[in-house]
């Protein structure tokens, strides 16, 4: 076992990091749900903000899944 890491509290960090990105993800998806622009929204400046808010959240949401995919990826490096 010379020159081996030992990669469980990498393991371990990675798991963590893999749900509070995945609850992230879905709080940001829940969010745009909720912003959905139903009767709430009076007229075009309240649709406005709305749509600018359910970009910001998408975004969050994609750059989440990129650094989940990228924890994903460094799982598979050492399992």
């Amino acid at each position: 076992m010379d020159g081996m890491m030992e990669t469980e509290p990498y393991k371990q960090r990675l798991l963590a990091e893999e749900r509070r990105l995945l609850q992230s993800i879905h709080r940001n998806v829940e969010n745009v749900r909720d912003l959905g622009g139903g009767p709430s929204v009076q007229d075009r400046g309240d649709a406005s903000v709305n749509d600018e808010e359910k970009d910001g959240q998408f975004q969050d949401a994609d750059t989440e899944l990129n650094a989940l995919n990228l924890v994903r990826d460094a799982l598979k490096r050492i399992e």
